[in-house]
């Protein structure tokens, strides 16, 4: 590959990954992460038909899952858009140690400038 085309395709990658302008999605959190286990729980505690408001927490044991909105106040979002912007996180973030699933993260839920929903590795030990 010449040098000017892996040039362009390192420009266009930041278009790939869906989500709104303003938030930066991104597949960064703790060294840790957590039980796939406990995502695939998390995700059941959310209903596609409900209505959510900033600061929602969806966590289950290791995995941390929130609705975000920074700074925006309550923003309300349903359900389903938040199932669906998960399954672009799983999408894109998803990966495999050891035999194991794992995944961490924030996307764009589109519901106001900051507006994310964040899964990432949840300490017990406290």
């Amino acid at each position: 590959m010449h040098l000017s085309s892996l040039f362009a395709v390192l420009l266009a990658l930041p278009s790939v990954i869906p989500g709104s302008a303003a938030w930066k999605n991104n597949c960064k959190g703790s060294a840790n992460y957590p039980y796939w286990i406990d995502c695939i729980n998390a995700k059941s505690n959310i209903d596609p038909k409900a209505t959510y408001t900033g600061g929602e927490e969806f966590s289950v044991d290791t995995c941390f899952m929130k609705y975000r909105t920074v700074k925006e106040g309550e923003k309300p979002v349903s359900g389903a858009i938040i199932l669906d912007t998960l399954k672009d996180l799983e999408s894109y973030c998803k990966q495999v140690f050891d035999g194991q699933t794992a995944i961490h993260g924030s996307f764009a839920t589109g519901s106001c400038k900051s507006c994310h929903i964040t899964v990432d590795y949840r300490n017990l030990d406290f």
